[in-house]
């Protein structure tokens, strides 16, 4: 079973504005499933593009009902992030992926920060995600439900809390 989700939103703040907000945007109140981000990896290559590879510790978002399976019963979600930061061209790459229950489902995210075609001073964001899930059954066909309606209710719910931040900060920044 497999389903996807595509985002195209524009920020109406500067390119580096944006990217340096989205990664230092977690932990934060506006966004409780994440309650950890550890960096694990950082460099740079030779034509100036900085990699960074990121541990997302997030709630488990699954019912109760659905905790009752051992295999599910976990407190808390690993995710990993990765980010490939290009100054030059103005282009920042992301890309994530669960680690926790990848032997039973594979769910991604690949995003794209750049300059807005039509106003270079905001930026365009582009995101498409999904899951498959690895088995069949009842209970597989269950989580998938639940899962695809709450990616599909909450996808929007990123972008807005990147809407509020940014805002928040730019406000900060303005008043210095």
């Amino acid at each position: 079973m497999v389903f996807e989700v595509t985002i195209q939103h524009v920020f109406k703040f500067s390119w580096l504005y944006v990217t340096r907000t989205h990664l230092t945007k977690y932990p934060t109140e506006k966004e409780e499933m994440v309650m950890k981000m550890d960096t694990v990896e950082e460099n740079m290559d030779s034509d100036g593009v900085q990699y960074k590879r990121r541990i997302a510790v997030c709630r488990n978002i699954l019912p109760a009902i659905f905790k009752r399976i051992p295999v599910l019963n976990e407190e808390s979600i690993l995710l990993e992030e990765e980010c490939w930061y290009n100054a030059e061209s103005e282009i920042m790459k992301v890309k994530s992926r669960n680690l926790t229950w990848q032997d039973y489902a594979n769910a991604w995210e690949e995003s794209e920060f750049m300059r807005c075609p039509n106003n270079p001073s905001w930026t365009l964001f582009d995101q498409r995600g999904g899951i498959e899930l690895k088995y069949s059954g009842v209970i597989a066909r269950m989580v998938e439900m639940f899962v695809h309606s709450y990616v599909k209710s909450n996808s929007w719910k990123a972008v807005h809390v990147m809407e509020k931040l940014l805002e928040e900060r730019a406000e900060v920044i303005n008043t210095k």
